[in-house]
């Protein structure tokens, strides 16, 4: 009898949720049943923002008996033990006497009764589908797991006792699938802090599934569970990051390996909140279907996403009573110097894969590594004419002995040997792996003890020019949290996930437990000796009471402030976003399973080819004059074709 109660709730739930993202005619929608399309004599609505949906048609499709009483304007639906009552007006309704609170009542259309089904419970024991080609639900009735009263868990209050609602004690077994500021603590073991204050003010029990260290061998142990079908209740990966998921997560949720997060809505108002108040995040955080399917990592910040960025030993400079360097010749001359008067042997250091990512010296030639954007046109950097111009640049450097003989390769622990040894004298690196590791690490050393590095802007290339790019990253990168396929608390797995997405869970997630990590003061969370002088370091710390570099939330500024507090931190988050621009940055795009096969093959070669071609290049192990020959050879491999499905992916983001 349950089960009919659950799939009458999944089609007006599935119903609600996917409206939100389409603009076109309600009468469009078709609710489909184990494959039949239920008919309705008045069609699904949009009121208030929510789809309404006559009740009657698909209760009596399940054989239940309606009574209306017009008094009263209440309806009731019967079969056995099944009593689900509502009344046009009222936010609640009561489900065998369990209440239920609906973001818009009951109403009346046409003499039928509609219910907003948003947040009314998740079909609990049916799984339930959405094509937003077709502007179909379909609900299946013989494969689901869900616990037949997992539905309850949507307006009890924190902490939750699950015992008393479902009648017995649950643990959410949850895989940290991307590494932490402190994996031994967290991922692990789950005896940190932060999982103790999380499980108590939640009342959730949460067993911690153990990551493997190698985030390569994570991608195999995620897809060795997937195919055993021991798939965790909550699972932290790169989702929509289709160099963790090829297939991107639509599929991964039609194979039933992760749910979409859009039919339990009803039980995340704050993160539902946080998005409705966010629309351009919105967007990127829903697949191609319109499907949530994380519980996401946020940086809407400016300070949360400028962390990244050229690096100079400022006591080099005041000893060679040199200004800050502002174009690529004051580079070149700044290069030199620190080469032949200081006796740097590799003065400029970076790892060839970071300046892809932060697009840091190609900036100033208006042009950007990969996919960016110009007046709505998606562009590839490496086939445009100003990618030759930063090669000749580059070229230029490397036979001055300014780079690394192995950029392609270049390693971090090799740079910070360099750093510190007085081998290199700038560099491309983080505020806190590049200044905060490396001021710390020379603190009181005898040889430099003036040692000092700090972040200087991103060159232009004339004097008074802005930069293309700031090096700042994208607000949303495809990281969360999801719900795996088969978990049998959906509901509950949903509100564990919503706690961090209150100011409380926030709090939590970024500054761990009030009194002990943190302190507020003036309204602002502010961290205490107990964090900043941490004898095991304030990472260490963090790592064991917080989630604050990585995790299913906003990630918060205030955390950034304090976090990378030293002057010089502070100021090279300055420096780097004032010079340059984030404007051409294209958003977290989600391509059609179809089009992601293609544009995974294509970009694998178009980019394994750049990469290494480009070393060659600047090694002069290749001449420049056949620059144009490397264009061709990438549009032989399809690069166009990439550029098609990415503006077309680009289009799809805006017109949402």
């Amino acid at each position: 009898m349950k089960k009919i109660l659950a799939l009458c709730l999944a089609v007006v739930l599935a119903v609600s949720l996917f409206v939100i993202q389409t603009t076109a005619d309600a009468s469009e929608i078709r609710v489909l049943l184990n494959g039949e399309i239920i008919e309705f004599d008045v069609p699904p609505q949009i009121i208030d923002n929510r789809t309404m949906v006559p009740m009657r048609p698909i209760f009596e499709a399940f054989g239940m008996e309606i009574d209306w009483d017009g008094d009263t304007q209440t309806v009731t639906a019967i079969q056995a033990d099944i009593v689900i009552i509502m009344q046009v007006g009222n936010v609640t309704i009561s489900v065998s006497g369990a209440d239920v609170v609906l973001d818009v009542p009951p109403q009346l259309v046409d003499n039928r009764t509609l219910v907003p089904v948003r947040a009314v419970a998740e079909g609990l024991d049916a799984n339930v589908g959405w094509n937003s080609d077709t502007r179909t639900v379909t609900i299946n009735t013989q494969q689901s797991t869900f616990h037949p009263l997992d539905y309850r868990f949507a307006n009890v209050p924190w902490p939750i006792d699950t015992q008393d609602v479902v009648g017995e004690e649950v643990t959410l077994r949850y895989w940290f699938g991307i590494q932490l500021m402190n994996e031994q603590t967290i991922n692990n073991t789950g005896t940190g802090r932060f999982m103790e204050t999380w499980r108590e003010l939640t009342g959730i029990n949460v067993e911690i599934i153990n990551a493997h260290p190698d985030a390569g061998m994570r991608r195999q142990q995620l897809n060795t569970m997937l195919a055993a079908r021991v798939i965790p209740d909550i699972m932290d990966f790169q989702w929509g990051d289709p160099n963790f998921v090829p297939t991107g997560p639509d599929p991964m949720i039609e194979a039933g390996n992760i749910l979409a997060i859009n039919e339990f809505m009803y039980a995340a108002p704050n993160l539902r909140r946080y998005l409705d108040a966010n629309p351009s995040i919105a967007r990127q955080v829903k697949s191609t279907a319109g499907n949530y399917y994380v519980f996401p990592f946020i940086r809407d910040d400016m300070e949360t996403r400028t962390f990244f960025g050229p690096l100079v030993r400022g006591d080099w400079l005041r000893a060679l009573n040199m200004e800050v360097p502002q174009t690529l010749d004051d580079w070149e001359v700044m290069l030199e110097a620190f080469k032949v008067e200081l006796g740097a042997e590799v003065p400029l250091s970076f790892n060839w894969a970071a300046i892809e990512i932060h697009n840091n010296f190609i900036g100033a030639y208006g042009v950007g590594f990969g996919f960016y954007v110009v007046d709505g046109e998606v562009r590839f950097g490496q086939v445009q004419p100003e990618y030759y111009n930063f090669l000749v640049r580059m070229n230029r450097w490397f036979e001055e002995g300014w780079l690394d003989n192995n950029i392609r390769n270049f390693d971090g622990p090799t740079m910070t040997a360099n750093i510190t040894t007085g081998n290199t004298g700038a560099a491309l690196g983080a505020q806190g792996g590049g200044i905060g590791a490396w001021m710390n690490l020379m603190r009181g050393n005898e040889t430099y003890p003036d040692f000092q590095i700090i972040g200087v802007p991103n060159p232009s290339l004339r004097r008074g020019e802005t930069p293309m790019f700031n090096g700042i990253t994208g607000v949303f990168g495809g990281s969360g949290a999801a719900i795996g396929g088969t978990t049998r608390f959906p509901t509950l797995a949903t509100r564990l996930l919503d706690f961090l997405w209150t100011s409380e869970g926030a709090n939590l997630a970024s500054f761990g437990t009030e009194g002990l990590t943190f302190t507020m003061i003036d309204g602002r969370p502010v961290y205490t000796d107990y964090v900043i002088n941490n004898p095991n370091g304030m990472g260490a710390a963090l790592g064991r009471e917080t989630r604050a570099t990585f995790g299913p939330f906003a990630q918060s500024s205030d955390f950034i402030r304090q976090f990378a507090a030293m002057p010089e931190q502070v100021d090279a988050r300055r420096v780097w976003y004032n010079s340059g621009t984030a404007d051409h940055l294209l958003p977290h795009l989600m391509r059609t399973p179809e089009e992601e096969e293609e544009f995974i093959t294509i970009r694998n070669l178009v980019n394994e080819h750049a990469s290494i071609e480009t070393a060659r290049f600047i090694a002069g192990h290749r001449p420049l004059s056949e620059f144009d020959d490397f264009v061709a050879m990438l549009r032989n491999l399809g690069v166009d074709r990439m550029v098609e499905i990415q503006q077309a992916a680009f289009d799809r983001y805006r017109v949402q």
